[in-house]
Protein backbone atom coordinates (compact mmCIF):
# COMPACT_ATOMS: atom_id res chain seq x y z
CA UNK A 1 0.00 0.00 0.00
CA UNK A 2 2.78 2.31 0.67
CA UNK A 3 4.23 2.00 -2.84
CA UNK A 4 0.84 2.80 -4.72
CA UNK A 5 0.36 5.58 -2.19
CA UNK A 6 3.65 7.22 -2.87
CA UNK A 7 3.70 7.42 -6.12
CA UNK A 8 0.32 8.49 -6.61
CA UNK A 9 1.72 11.58 -3.76
CA UNK A 10 4.43 12.18 -6.03
CA UNK A 11 2.18 12.53 -9.39
CA UNK A 12 -0.51 14.57 -7.25
CA UNK A 13 2.48 16.74 -6.13
CA UNK A 14 3.63 17.22 -9.63
CA UNK A 15 0.58 17.32 -11.57
CA UNK A 16 1.75 14.18 -13.82
CA UNK A 17 -0.52 12.85 -15.94
CA UNK A 18 -1.82 10.13 -14.01
CA UNK A 19 -2.73 12.52 -11.63
CA UNK A 20 -4.51 14.93 -14.79
CA UNK A 21 -6.40 12.27 -15.87
CA UNK A 22 -8.72 12.22 -12.07
CA UNK A 23 -7.60 15.34 -10.91
CA UNK A 24 -7.38 18.56 -11.11
CA UNK A 25 -4.60 21.52 -11.54
CA UNK A 26 -4.19 23.73 -8.41
CA UNK A 27 -5.07 27.18 -9.12
CA UNK A 28 -5.13 30.65 -7.49
CA UNK A 29 -8.75 29.47 -5.99
CA UNK A 30 -8.66 26.04 -5.04
CA UNK A 31 -5.49 23.79 -4.10
CA UNK A 32 -6.59 20.29 -6.02
CA UNK A 33 -2.57 19.23 -5.66
CA UNK A 34 -2.10 19.84 -1.76
CA UNK A 35 -5.57 17.82 -1.28
CA UNK A 36 -4.92 15.44 -2.98
CA UNK A 37 -1.54 14.70 -1.79
CA UNK A 38 -2.35 15.45 1.45
CA UNK A 39 -4.67 12.32 1.61
CA UNK A 40 -2.18 10.48 0.02
CA UNK A 41 0.09 11.14 2.49
CA UNK A 42 -1.43 9.54 4.82
CA UNK A 43 -1.42 6.71 4.21
CA UNK A 44 1.75 6.40 3.27
CA UNK A 45 3.49 8.05 6.52
CA UNK A 46 6.82 9.03 6.38
CA UNK A 47 9.74 6.61 6.63
CA UNK A 48 11.29 5.66 3.67
CA UNK A 49 13.76 3.02 4.77
CA UNK A 50 11.81 0.09 6.42
CA UNK A 51 8.50 -0.01 4.23
CA UNK A 52 6.67 1.51 7.31
CA UNK A 53 2.97 3.16 6.41
CA UNK A 54 1.05 6.25 7.47
CA UNK A 55 0.79 5.50 11.10
CA UNK A 56 -3.32 5.97 10.67
CA UNK A 57 -3.35 2.43 8.62
CA UNK A 58 -3.01 1.30 11.95
CA UNK A 59 -6.01 2.35 13.16
CA UNK A 60 -8.51 1.05 10.22
CA UNK A 61 -10.17 -2.02 11.46
CA UNK A 62 -11.28 -4.91 8.99
CA UNK A 63 -14.22 -7.13 10.22
CA UNK A 64 -14.38 -10.95 8.60
CA UNK A 65 -18.14 -10.68 9.26
CA UNK A 66 -20.28 -9.10 6.91
CA UNK A 67 -21.30 -6.43 9.24
CA UNK A 68 -23.61 -4.66 6.86
CA UNK A 69 -26.77 -6.57 7.17
CA UNK A 70 -27.01 -4.62 10.27
CA UNK A 71 -27.38 -1.35 9.21
CA UNK A 72 -31.06 -1.39 7.14
CA UNK A 73 -30.76 0.35 3.81
CA UNK A 74 -26.79 0.38 3.79
CA UNK A 75 -24.75 -1.47 1.37
CA UNK A 76 -23.74 -5.08 2.19
CA UNK A 77 -22.02 -8.30 0.48
CA UNK A 78 -25.43 -9.28 -0.47
CA UNK A 79 -26.32 -6.12 -2.73
CA UNK A 80 -25.62 -7.82 -6.25
CA UNK A 81 -21.99 -6.51 -7.53
CA UNK A 82 -20.81 -5.18 -3.67
CA UNK A 83 -16.71 -6.00 -3.31
CA UNK A 84 -16.12 -4.32 0.21
CA UNK A 85 -17.84 -1.11 2.05
CA UNK A 86 -16.88 1.03 4.94
CA UNK A 87 -19.51 1.55 7.26
CA UNK A 88 -20.15 1.91 11.32
CA UNK A 89 -21.32 -0.69 13.27
CA UNK A 90 -25.18 -0.27 14.77
CA UNK A 91 -23.78 -3.25 16.66
CA UNK A 92 -20.46 -1.89 17.87
CA UNK A 93 -20.85 1.55 19.25
CA UNK A 94 -20.72 2.84 15.62
CA UNK A 95 -17.48 1.99 15.34
CA UNK A 96 -16.07 2.48 11.95
CA UNK A 97 -14.95 -1.03 9.94
CA UNK A 98 -13.95 -2.00 6.74
CA UNK A 99 -15.78 -5.72 5.18
CA UNK A 100 -14.21 -6.84 2.38
CA UNK A 101 -16.52 -9.49 0.15
CA UNK A 102 -15.63 -12.61 -1.37
CA UNK A 103 -15.22 -11.28 -5.00
CA UNK A 104 -13.00 -8.85 -3.86
CA UNK A 105 -10.05 -11.33 -2.92
CA UNK A 106 -10.32 -13.02 -6.28
CA UNK A 107 -8.37 -9.67 -7.43
CA UNK A 108 -5.12 -9.87 -8.46
CA UNK A 109 -1.91 -8.47 -6.41
CA UNK A 110 0.21 -5.38 -7.15
CA UNK A 111 2.73 -7.63 -8.34
CA UNK A 112 0.51 -9.72 -10.29
CA UNK A 113 -0.38 -6.63 -13.22
CA UNK A 114 -0.08 -8.42 -16.67
CA UNK A 115 2.08 -5.37 -18.24
CA UNK A 116 1.91 -6.56 -21.56
CA UNK A 117 -2.13 -7.25 -21.74
CA UNK A 118 -3.00 -3.82 -20.54
CA UNK A 119 -4.59 -1.16 -22.75
CA UNK A 120 -2.90 1.95 -23.87
CA UNK A 121 -4.87 3.96 -21.65
CA UNK A 122 -6.00 2.75 -17.89
CA UNK A 123 -8.57 0.39 -17.64
CA UNK A 124 -9.89 -2.10 -15.58
CA UNK A 125 -7.21 -4.99 -17.39
CA UNK A 126 -5.24 -3.42 -14.37
CA UNK A 127 -7.75 -3.59 -11.52
CA UNK A 128 -6.00 -4.94 -7.77
CA UNK A 129 -7.45 -6.10 -4.64
CA UNK A 130 -5.23 -3.22 -3.53
CA UNK A 131 -6.92 -0.69 -5.60
CA UNK A 132 -10.32 -1.57 -3.64
CA UNK A 133 -8.79 -1.70 -0.08
CA UNK A 134 -7.24 1.87 -0.87
CA UNK A 135 -11.12 3.10 -2.09
CA UNK A 136 -12.50 1.76 1.32
CA UNK A 137 -9.62 3.56 3.57
CA UNK A 138 -10.49 6.84 1.63
CA UNK A 139 -14.08 6.17 3.32
CA UNK A 140 -12.57 6.76 6.41
CA UNK A 141 -13.31 9.76 8.93
CA UNK A 142 -9.74 10.29 9.86
CA UNK A 143 -8.72 10.53 6.42
CA UNK A 144 -10.56 13.17 4.68
CA UNK A 145 -11.75 15.61 7.20
CA UNK A 146 -8.37 15.92 8.67
CA UNK A 147 -6.51 16.47 5.94
CA UNK A 148 -6.26 20.21 3.68
CA UNK A 149 -9.81 18.42 1.94
CA UNK A 150 -11.43 18.82 4.95
CA UNK A 151 -14.57 17.15 4.23
CA UNK A 152 -15.48 13.26 3.89
CA UNK A 153 -14.76 11.32 1.00
CA UNK A 154 -17.16 9.70 -0.35
CA UNK A 155 -18.93 7.73 -3.61
CA UNK A 156 -20.02 10.51 -5.64
CA UNK A 157 -21.39 10.17 -9.16
CA UNK A 158 -20.92 11.27 -12.65
CA UNK A 159 -23.66 13.73 -14.35
CA UNK A 160 -26.36 10.74 -15.20
CA UNK A 161 -26.37 10.48 -11.68
CA UNK A 162 -24.73 6.84 -11.21
CA UNK A 163 -21.66 6.13 -8.90
CA UNK A 164 -18.53 7.37 -10.30
CA UNK A 165 -16.87 4.26 -10.44
CA UNK A 166 -13.88 2.64 -12.50
CA UNK A 167 -11.25 4.77 -14.65
CA UNK A 168 -13.76 5.72 -17.39
CA UNK A 169 -16.41 7.30 -14.94
CA UNK A 170 -13.41 8.57 -12.35
CA UNK A 171 -11.88 10.32 -15.65
CA UNK A 172 -15.42 11.50 -16.71
CA UNK A 173 -15.42 13.69 -13.64
CA UNK A 174 -12.36 16.03 -14.43
CA UNK A 175 -12.89 15.54 -18.17
CA UNK A 176 -14.16 19.02 -19.62
CA UNK A 177 -16.52 17.38 -22.18
CA UNK A 178 -18.06 15.17 -19.91
CA UNK A 179 -18.90 16.39 -16.33
CA UNK A 180 -16.24 18.70 -15.66
CA UNK A 181 -16.54 18.65 -12.03
CA UNK A 182 -13.42 19.03 -10.55
CA UNK A 183 -15.11 19.74 -6.78
CA UNK A 184 -16.79 15.89 -7.28
CA UNK A 185 -13.33 14.10 -8.30
CA UNK A 186 -11.42 15.08 -4.72
CA UNK A 187 -14.53 14.54 -3.08
CA UNK A 188 -15.19 10.58 -4.58
CA UNK A 189 -13.00 7.69 -3.46
CA UNK A 190 -12.64 5.94 -6.96
CA UNK A 191 -10.77 8.54 -7.97
CA UNK A 192 -8.42 8.43 -5.67
CA UNK A 193 -8.14 4.46 -5.88
CA UNK A 194 -7.70 4.38 -9.91
CA UNK A 195 -5.18 7.20 -9.69
CA UNK A 196 -2.98 5.65 -7.27
CA UNK A 197 -3.91 2.39 -9.01
CA UNK A 198 -2.84 4.37 -12.67
CA UNK A 199 0.80 5.68 -11.00
CA UNK A 200 1.73 2.24 -9.73
CA UNK A 201 1.26 0.63 -13.65
CA UNK A 202 3.16 3.20 -15.16
CA UNK A 203 5.76 3.22 -13.06
CA UNK A 204 6.03 -0.86 -13.00
CA UNK A 205 5.88 -0.71 -16.66
CA UNK A 206 7.27 1.62 -18.09
CA UNK A 207 10.59 0.87 -19.88
CA UNK A 208 11.75 4.10 -19.14
CA UNK A 209 11.81 5.02 -14.92
CA UNK A 210 14.16 7.34 -14.75
CA UNK A 211 13.04 10.72 -13.25
CA UNK A 212 9.65 11.21 -14.21
CA UNK A 213 9.85 9.58 -17.46
CA UNK A 214 7.29 6.44 -16.41
CA UNK A 215 4.29 8.35 -15.81
CA UNK A 216 3.74 8.91 -19.77
CA UNK A 217 3.41 4.84 -20.21
CA UNK A 218 -0.47 5.40 -20.85
CA UNK A 219 -0.73 7.46 -24.05
CA UNK A 220 -4.35 7.76 -23.93
CA UNK A 221 -6.63 8.73 -21.14
CA UNK A 222 -9.79 6.39 -20.51
CA UNK A 223 -12.34 6.17 -23.24
CA UNK A 224 -16.05 8.10 -22.61
CA UNK A 225 -18.37 6.72 -19.86
CA UNK A 226 -21.49 5.75 -21.78
CA UNK A 227 -24.29 7.36 -19.52
CA UNK A 228 -26.88 5.22 -18.73
CA UNK A 229 -29.79 4.60 -16.31
CA UNK A 230 -29.22 1.81 -14.51
CA UNK A 231 -24.88 0.83 -13.82
CA UNK A 232 -24.07 -2.48 -13.46
CA UNK A 233 -20.74 -1.65 -12.24
CA UNK A 234 -19.43 -3.71 -9.28
CA UNK A 235 -20.10 -1.69 -6.04
CA UNK A 236 -17.10 -0.87 -3.61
Amino acid sequence: MRAITSFASRAAENALAPYLRYFARSDDEDDFQKNVNDIFSLITGTASNDGAIGSIVGTFVIDNLDFGANNPGEDDCTDEGTLAYTLRDANENEREKIHFCDPAWTRPSLENVDCGSLDPFPSTKMDTFSRIALHEMMHYSSVGPPSSLGEQIKDGVNADNERAYGPDRTHGLIAEEQDDDPFGAVQNADSYAWMALDTYASYKCAADQSDNNWATFFTQNPPDYVPEDDSDSAKV
